[in-house]
């Protein structure tokens, strides 16, 4: 994660990476092998690199001129609508619709 970070600062001009050193460490294993994948959908492979993603999404941004830097707030969240949701009681805590 962090290079993908980094990566991301690197293409974002005044970005800082900032890495919570204090953070409990991640036992999870991210290591990924998609070789079957490659082969049952040779056709469905990544065309461009993580780099050229980064460059994809920062020029879509710019060009939708996104300045919001309170974006984690907005209401239209998936997270924040399922919240609202919950709140209202039309969704379970299992996120099942109650009516």
């Amino acid at each position: 994660m962090q290079d993908s970070a980094n990566a991301v600062a690197k293409a974002v001009p005044g970005t800082e990476v900032s890495i919570n050193t204090e953070a409990p460490a991640d036992s999870r294993s991210y290591q990924v092998n998609f070789d079957k994948f490659a082969g049952l959908a040779p056709d469905h492979q990544p065309q461009v690199t993580l780099s050229q993603s980064i460059e994809q999404l920062v020029s879509g941004l710019r060009g939708l001129d996104f300045t919001d830097a309170d974006f984690r707030n907005s209401q239209l969240i998936r997270l924040k609508v399922l919240e609202r949701h919950i709140a209202n009681n039309q969704l379970t805590d299992g996120l099942r619709w109650t009516n």
